[in-house]
């Protein structure tokens, strides 16, 4: 089989791609594709008690990878990290004010990055390329 016909193939290729143009656009910032993602989350958790447990949940990422993103995170003024009162083991994981201050634009941001992405989609193709990922995305993961 042609690698342009392995649906496997083209969907690592357009993350990877995906990934650079990401990296490319946060160059000023000083972040990773991986750290905003994690920013992101945390705006849409804002309130709410975050701990490292939720975020590898949520991105399905190993423990020593949302680790290793956290302590840059943290060395660059993006989040802060407390320990837990209730759970010493635990620390909480709370965005800055830096990271506050920027939400707007984040937003804008994500815009960009969506658009450079589907840019070439039209309205329905773009529908119809969001429903075959959700189709795609709700195998079982033990199976």
């Amino acid at each position: 089989m042609k690698r342009e016909h392995n649906t496997i193939y083209l969907l690592k290729q357009t993350e990877l791609t995906f990934e650079k143009v990401s990296n490319e656009i946060l160059k000023p910032y000083a972040l990773t594709h991986a750290q905003f993602k994690i920013i992101k989350y945390l705006y849409t958790v804002e309130g709410q008690t975050v701990i490292q447990k939720d975020i590898e949940q949520y991105f399905r990422m190993s423990s020593v990878t949302v680790a290793r993103l956290l302590v840059n995170l943290e060395k660059n003024d993006w989040i802060v990290r407390t320990q837990s009162e209730r759970d010493k083991r635990q620390n909480l994981i709370r965005l800055t004010e830096k990271a506050k201050n920027l939400k707007v634009e984040f937003e804008t941001v994500s815009d960009q990055l969506e658009s450079r992405l589907t840019g070439r989609l039209d309205a329905t193709e773009l529908e119809e390329l969001r429903s075959l990922l959700r189709k795609m995305l709700a195998i079982d993961l033990d199976e």
